[in-house]
This record gives structure tokens, C-alpha cells and sequence, in this order.
């Protein structure tokens, strides 16, 4: 299910990181692979040019693998990074879509 949520988000054009456990062992390094996604991203932005385009990132979920990621364009019926069509049946609120609202 993990993997085919991340095909999903890199197939809409997000860039996934994953951050493990061991990866917040060592925040230095996990800042600077998200540093990296987040500098990556904005090249893709700039190089598409304006027009509404932003840079998000999500730190996913508590479980051990939580996807991170970065999309160079976003419009308000992109998905949330973590996101799925399914409600989410871990702990803690689902992720929300651009503009919608809480219920």
C-alpha cells in the first residue's frame, strides 16, 4: 500500500523522501535530504516559471517509513502528500486536500 501511494504521488509529479527511523537518529542528515528535496523543488519551479506553482512538504505520518514529499506545481485538487482516497486509519487527523474543509 506504501509503495503504490508514492508511485501515485511521484507519478503526479511530487518527489518522495523517505525518512526512517534511523533517519531521526541523525537529524542532521535527514535535514539535509530534506534540504536537498526542497532546493530540488524549487529548481523545478523556477524552471517552469509562475503561475501559481509551490513547494510543499509533509512530514507523512508516525509510521517507521513516512513518505516526504516536494511538488514543483500544485493546483487546489492536488493531493496532500500521505494522502489517499480512503480515509486514513492511523493515529492522528488525516491529511487534508488544498481548500477543503474540516469536518
Amino acid at each position: 500500500a506504501e509503495k503504490y501511494r508514492e508511485d501515485r504521488l511521484r507519478s503526479l509529479g511530487w518527489l518522495v523522501v523517505r525518512v526512517t527511523w534511523a533517519d531521526l537518529a541523525n537529524p542532521a542528515r535527514m535535514f539535509a535530504a530534506l534540504r536537498r528535496a526542497l532546493a530540488l523543488s524549487a529548481k523545478l519551479v523556477a524552471a517552469e516559471g509562475p503561475g501559481g506553482s509551490t513547494a510543499t512538504w509533509s512530514s507523512g505520518s508516525a509510521s517507521s517509513d513516512a513518505p516526504v514529499a516536494t511538488r514543483s506545481t500544485a493546483s487546489s485538487a492536488a493531493p496532500v502528500a500521505g494522502a489517499s482516497d480512503e480515509p486514513s486509519s492511523r493515529a492522528g487527523a488525516a491529511p487534508q486536500r488544498p481548500g477543503a474543509s474540516a469536518s
